[in-house]
């Protein structure tokens, strides 16, 4: 599996896949404003994100120590950091666009509030927040990337019901757009894309309409 994984650029894409629905929850304007200052914060030090409990639990080391030569000497070091860097751009672009909504709402703490945001849509990876069936070895071998997936679902459910319809309509587009992108680079889409899903639906149901209509004008 490991083999298969790291070093490989199809999986590193995938590891931006959490950008869509991210990006969609905070909008257009902070998104914008918070791709560009994550962007900045790789190599500054007094940047808010540097206060984040949550960055600094899931990511011990500074991103710009990832490009130490050391690592990129090591072949199996240089492969983690190829396939696992796009998770932390995206989740630190992610974290960004929250604390510049938090700071648009007037919120008191937006770098607390970013954190939770942003551990919502990323899912955390600390003690007691996976599902104990996913950080078992089984799991880990035949469904390793599924805590992102379950949790996606979890996402957009829970906006369903709260009719945060406006979300679900961004999303969906950011999703199309992204894995278009995706397609492009490794041949394959990567997050779930809702107008994707409707449209492959319909050309089934249309299908199975024609069959009908066909079988029963031979009869």
């Amino acid at each position: 599996k490991a083999n298969a994984i790291l070093g490989n650029i199809s999986s590193t894409v995938a590891q931006f896949g959490n950008l869509p629905y991210g990006l969609s929850k905070a909008g257009a304007i902070n998104s914008t404003k918070g791709l560009a200052s994550a962007l900045s914060s790789i190599i500054t030090r007094n940047h808010p994100i540097n206060q984040s409990a949550f960055i600094n639990e899931r990511y011990a080391t500074n991103l710009k120590n990832r490009f130490d030569t050391g690592i990129l000497a090591n072949t199996k070091r240089a492969a983690e950091f190829i396939t696992g860097v796009g998770d932390e751009i995206a989740t630190r672009g992610i974290w960004s666009a929250m604390y510049e909504k938090g700071k648009s709402q007037g919120v008191e703490d937006p770098v607390r509030f970013a954190d939770v945001e942003t551990r919502q849509v990323v899912a955390g990876r600390g003690i007691g927040e996976q599902p104990i069936f996913m950080k078992s070895k089984v799991a880990g071998l035949v469904a390793p990337f599924q805590l992102e997936v379950g949790n996606l679902w979890n996402n957009l459910n829970r906006d369903l019901s709260e009719r945060e319809f406006g979300t679900l309509l961004k999303y969906a587009i950011a999703a199309s757009v992204f894995n278009q992108g995706a397609i492009a680079v490794r041949g394959t889409p990567v997050t779930f894309d809702p107008g994707q899903a409707l449209y492959d639906a319909y050309n089934i149901v249309s299908d199975e309409s024609k069959k009908g209509e066909l079988g029963s004008g031979i009869l």
